[in-house]
């Protein structure tokens, strides 16, 4: 083990896992953003039955 204090290990790993949550960030936005639009088509019929 290294002689880091361990307060210190946990806001390196946090500062390290901003730069992953920001890479990864546009691949999110972009299934959040495919996933939402095909839910609301598929699901948008079974809804509109039940208020008709």
């Amino acid at each position: 083990m290294s002689n880091i204090a361990f307060y210190r290990k946990i806001t390196i790993m946090g500062y390290i896992s901003t730069y992953y949550a920001i890479g990864a960030s546009w691949i999110l936005t972009l299934m959040n953003y495919f996933l939402t639009d095909y839910a609301s088509r598929t699901s948008f019929g079974a809804y509109a039955k039940g208020f008709h």
